[in-house]
């Protein structure tokens, strides 16, 4: 059995468009407050400090220590670990799926 071409299934392309384009912000930004900061390269280590300086968030400057203390943010690092143990494979596994039709 043949899947029609994603061009063709238009909420699927944009959900296809909506994982992919999560997968690097969850990689880039998101999770940095969980990755070791000697084994990050100084460009991809000021995406986040872009990312607050451009949206003010304040979850994600507190979980990288740019505000307040970041034992304060013990809560939502915990969110970010399910983020990247659930979230991103599902983003992955979403997105070859629709794009298999």
């Amino acid at each position: 059995m043949s899947s029609k071409p994603l061009t063709s299934r238009p909420v699927d392309l944009l959900y296809v468009l909506y994982f992919l384009m999560h997968i690097p912000v969850t990689l880039l930004i998101d999770c940095q407050a969980l990755y070791p900061r000697y084994l990050l390269p100084s460009a991809i280590s000021s995406i986040p400090e872009w990312y607050v300086g451009f949206s003010g968030d304040p979850l994600i400057s507190g979980a990288m220590g740019y505000t307040g203390s970041p034992s304060e943010f013990a809560w939502f690092k915990s969110f970010l670990m399910l983020e990247i143990t659930f979230q991103l494979p599902l983003f992955i596994l979403c997105a070859d799926g629709l794009w298999k039709g």
